[in-house]
């Protein structure tokens, strides 16, 4: 994460897999399941809670086991919305 986006905006990952995410930036992001800095339930989406990040902080999701098409947006930052692909 740089400061109010992610470092791409799509992530492509097998069935299984985890995500790690990094602030690489001095800025507060509060990350969830959502979009456009709607946070809702994660659903099928192995992230557990709101991650609070703040400087030099990372966080590894749990595994994305089910397929599909899933969003992670900032609270603080509605601009910030990564779409995570997992596929078989």
């Amino acid at each position: 994460m740089r400061h109010e986006q992610f470092g791409t905006e799509v992530v492509r990952i097998h069935r299984g897999q985890r995500l790690h995410l990094e602030n690489d930036s001095r800025w507060i992001h509060i990350i969830g399941a959502g979009r456009g800095g709607h946070l809702r339930p994660p659903g099928a989406a192995p992230v557990a809670d709101l991650r609070l990040m703040q400087q030099n902080d990372s966080y590894v999701t749990g595994r994305w086991n089910v397929p599909g098409t899933y969003y992670l947006t900032c609270s603080v930052h509605p601009e910030m919305t990564v779409k995570v692909v997992v596929t078989r």
